[in-house]
């Protein structure tokens, strides 16, 4: 190979490098102004800049294991045609969302069509590869899933947190103007949460006068998830008589592990209120967010009762046999004091 060969076939390597420089000057925040509102936009959740460090990573090291191995030549190919299609999508964000271009993204941009350009023109063992209709249409196939993939999974960072905000306003019970949240981490498969019920029966009407209240059920056995959507939809729907209705649910459950279809819709209906069946997304994102609060107030035993001040961020926590009405009352008492 000449020096100018070898040359060249560095290219997309200088070209991949400068792709994770800028997308580390982006995370870093080493912008214009122009770049504060794409600064705003996710990918999945993630934000750009991340997606991009791992991506121009990932690649990096497919090309140079490509130089040695002629086996990864074209998944590196794969990789460098996804980012085009991924970069072509937030390409038509600026122009058509944001309304102005962010140097340091296009810049990103273009270093994923040089590596891209530079690769094919480089790499004659792909041109090679090219003459077989499969993989032309594996190279198509992958920049148009990668362009829709990316459409899907963009996302302005305010809505994500907005939706975020709305889950959680939807699982508040009692007042939603106390600076006092008391979470009840139960199961429904749970003997001592069972036990426990009365206790929140006969004390519901203070807590939820003087603090704000959230039933967190905790668990991926089946028949937590066969009951899950039916309690959440009594907390989305039926605030007023969720207590009730909670009630006549557990009842339910005691003697059936699945539910039969028609029988708890009538059981709502006895009671004056009507069912209004939740959304699976709505479910699947309430079970994440149990799954998150269960992990942030470190709870590893059922029932758990936590009470917490949100300005003050004093907390007080009751386990097991510790859950009593004078202590639950007292902690949420003394909290709205603080």
């Amino acid at each position: 190979m000449s020096k100018l060969s070898r040359l060249l076939s560095i290219l997309p390597g200088l070209a991949i490098v400068s792709g994770l420089i800028l997308s580390f000057l982006s995370w870093y925040g080493v912008c214009t102004e122009a770049c504060i509102e794409g600064h705003k936009y996710l990918m999945f959740g993630v934000k750009f800049e991340v997606v991009g460090i791992v991506y121009f990573a990932l690649t990096g090291v497919l090309f140079l294991l490509s130089k040695r191995y002629s086996a990864l030549i074209l998944p590196t190919w794969v990789m460098l045609v996804g980012g085009l299609g991924a970069e072509a999508m937030f390409i038509l964000i600026q122009k058509f969302l944001i309304g102005h271009w962010c140097p340091i993204c296009l810049g990103i941009a273009l270093s994923v069509i040089l590596a891209a350009v530079f690769y094919w023109t480089t790499q004659y063992k792909l041109q090679d590869l090219f003459r077989k209709f499969s993989v032309s249409a594996v190279t198509f196939a992958v920049f148009f899933l990668s362009f829709f993939i990316s459409f899907a999974g963009i996302a302005k960072e305010d809505s994500i947190h907005e939706e975020a905000n709305t889950l959680q306003l939807k699982l508040v019970l009692g007042n939603s103007e106390s600076p006092v949240q008391t979470f009840v981490f139960t199961s429904w498969i749970c003997p001592a949460c069972s036990k426990m019920e009365p206790t929140i029966e006969r004390i519901y009407d203070k807590i939820s006068k003087n603090s704000r209240v959230r039933f967190i059920d905790i668990g991926d056995d089946l028949k937590t998830l066969n009951y899950l959507p039916y309690n959440l939809a009594f907390i989305y729907h039926n605030k007023p008589t969720y207590i009730e209705l909670r009630s006549m649910l557990k009842k339910y459950a005691n003697s059936k592990d699945t539910p039969v279809e028609g029988e708890i819709e009538k059981e709502v209906a006895k009671t004056g209120e009507k069912y209004e069946q939740m959304q699976y997304a709505d479910v699947l994102a309430a079970m994440q967010y149990f799954k998150d609060m269960a992990t942030q107030y470190k709870v590893e035993a059922l029932p758990t009762i936590v009470v917490v001040n949100s300005v003050t961020k004093a907390e007080k926590k009751f386990v097991g046999h510790e859950i009593t009405s004078d202590n639950i009352t007292k902690a949420i008492d003394s909290l709205n004091k603080k």
